[in-house]
């Protein structure tokens, strides 16, 4: 984090910095689900946001954000993975069981960085194409490299999918009952992380209704060939956030969380950044 004469200027190290910060996030994620509950809906205003989405906005607070820089790549990471926590801690159990990460990006470091502290337990598996970075993101959670992904899906009971491509990557036959997958990757219409039978077996739930139908790749082609309908997605995180759904109904129960980002969390995240520094 550096000083500038408008403001203040958070580069990508800052924010991975506070992404590692076990406290950090479970402080965010609880003032998201907080944010979330109390229905906050304010007009936007433009953050500066560099090496990211030149239109980025977030909402207007009383927290004077105009002047502040920040990576959008990395703010984009930290928010995902307060909101990651956030949409498990309604949709995933709590018994320990292995977690699953399928890739091998800075999102899929991010967001296994995240969920080991409350992994209890748990066994980190890591599935990725590039064998040498599968490697040192397994040692770095204390884990290990998986070459068989329908064998790791099937025994996995989290699975963290960093990674979308044009064809699926998970396949609905591999999925165990009460299995909680995030589908991170496909956040764009064109991307795709599990297939159509996987689409069909899950109870849907995403971090907004609206942005998900829309820009959700598993969603929005799922739809778009009427494998599902829309009301296929059950509840977003303000309906979770508010107790208007209960989230996961049983242990036997899939459940996937399509996350692909908000405005509003966005603006959560950065000004608790600002808070925290």
């Amino acid at each position: 984090m550096q000083g500038t004469e408008a403001g203040r200027r958070f580069d990508a190290a800052a924010l991975d910095g506070l992404a590692g910060q076990p406290a950090f996030l479970a402080a965010l994620s609880a003032r998201l689900q907080a944010a979330l509950a109390e229905g906050q809906d304010m007009p936007v205003r433009r953050v500066h946001v560099e090496a990211g989405p030149s239109d980025l906005c977030t909402r207007q607070d009383p927290v004077d954000l105009e002047g502040s820089v920040f990576d959008g790549p990395a703010l984009a990471r930290l928010r995902a993975c307060a909101v990651s926590l956030l949409g498990a801690s309604f949709l995933a159990r709590r018994e320990v069981a292995p977690i699953l990460v399928v890739g091998t990006g800075a999102l899929a470091t991010a967001l296994a960085r995240a969920h080991a502290p409350n992994a209890s337990g748990a066994e980190f598996l890591v599935w990725g194409r590039d064998e040498a970075k599968a490697a040192a993101l397994a040692a770095a959670v204390g884990g290990r490299t998986v070459s068989d992904l329908a064998a790791a899906v099937g025994q996995a009971g989290r699975i963290l999918v960093a990674a979308g491509t044009a064809a699926p990557l998970l396949q609905g036959t591999w999925l165990k009952a009460g299995t909680y997958v995030e589908l991170a990757g496909a956040n764009r219409p064109d991307l795709r992380s599990a297939d159509d039978q996987a689409m069909r077996r899950a109870a849907l739930f995403a971090d907004a209704r609206q942005a998900g139908l829309r820009r959700a790749g598993d969603l929005a082609q799922t739809l778009r060939k009427g494998v599902i309908a829309p009301d296929a997605l059950r509840a977003d995180l303000a309906d979770l956030a508010r107790g208007r759904h209960p989230g996961r109904q049983d242990g036997t129960q899939i459940t996937f969380f399509l996350p692909v980002g908000t405005a509003f969390a966005d603006h959560v995240a950065a000004r608790m950044v600002m808070e925290w520094a």
